[in-house]
């Protein structure tokens, strides 16, 4: 046993730890017997007791073994953000007998298959955010997270109206006077100064890319090249003339803008108009989501894999 670090040991301390004997479910179930009603998570305001947090554990582990099949042993994919989902998720394998396998959400593709094939896994439960990136793998089973489903109370972290629905969004914005958006000094700013065409940038949780482009990309190419598959929509400004579906914002200071009839689902404004179109005030933003949704209803994954708790 090593044991040199003994002499800088706080005085008092015990040098080792007595192996627990209870499961980490086990722990729960002693906790939310204690104190049923204590708040378990805070999810931006929506709580969560320690009696519900076990309930809604017990029920998805059930479902689990019934509906998926998971028995003692299996490894189950875990594949999502912080969020109540993910706690939840995280005791109900343990409470299945399985196995938790854990996976970072910036992973994708081709290396979720590495961890698909070295755990063995056949169910994953997968946020709605990166769903896409799981399905060409062919898994048998797998359960989506949408995160929206547990902010039940009402807060002030602002979710737009699409999002709280559970759709994936990019949006794409056509500057016709030009933009800058990287810094003169910066290393990505030099690097394009020598000469490479493309300059990406990846931090924690996010990435940009300063690439060279034709002004004549349609929005069908910018998604082409630079988005993958696991967007449910894609809102773009600009492009105007062109026959995508689109929404007309008109401002009483703007004055008369043309419009095209052609794709044209609703007008924005605070002027009655008469094209023979829906038409909402500036500020009903849930009409116009409530109009994308219906003309471009989110992609169900749920299907037979639905759980309600």
């Amino acid at each position: 046993m090593f044991t040199r670090h003994f002499a800088h040991w706080p005085p008092g301390q015990p040098k080792t730890l007595e192996l627990p004997r209870e499961t980490v479910y086990a722990n729960l179930v002693a906790t939310a017997a204690r104190s049923p009603q204590r708040t378990a998570i805070d999810y931006y305001g929506s709580r969560i007791s320690y009696a519900e947090l076990k309930r809604q554990v017990d029920v998805l582990a059930g479902f689990l073994q019934q509906r998926f099949g998971v028995a003692r042993g299996d490894r189950v994919l875990l594949y999502a953000q912080n969020s109540p989902q993910f706690v939840i998720a995280y005791y109900a394998i343990l409470r299945a007998d399985a196995v938790v396998v854990p996976v970072n959400p910036m992973n994708r593709t081709e290396e979720l298959r590495h961890y698909i094939e070295d755990s063995d896994a056949r169910v994953a439960l997968a946020g709605q955010d990166v769903l896409a990136q799981l399905e060409p793998l062919g898994l048998p089973h797998m359960l989506p997270i949408v995160y929206s489903d547990y902010l039940t109370a009402a807060s002030d972290l602002p979710i737009p109206e699409l999002v709280r629905a559970g759709y994936k969004i990019a949006t794409v914005k056509h500057a016709g006077h030009g933009f800058d958006l990287d810094t003169e000094g910066k290393d990505s700013w030099r690097h394009k100064q020598a000469g490479a065409s493309s300059v990406v940038i990846l931090s924690k949780g996010s990435m940009a890319m300063f690439a060279d482009a034709s002004d004549q990309l349609k929005v069908e190419d910018i998604r082409d090249r630079f988005l993958d598959g696991s967007y449910d929509l894609i809102i773009a400004e600009g492009w105007k003339h062109e026959g995508y579906p689109k929404i007309v914002i008109i401002r009483e200071q703007v004055g008369e803008i043309p419009i095209s009839s052609e794709g044209l689902l609703a007008v924005v404004s605070d002027k009655p108009l008469d094209l023979h179109v829906p038409r909402f005030d500036l500020d009903d933003v849930p009409a116009v989501a409530a109009l994308i949704m219906k003309h471009f209803p989110l992609r169900r994954v749920r299907g037979e894999h639905e759980l309600d708790v």
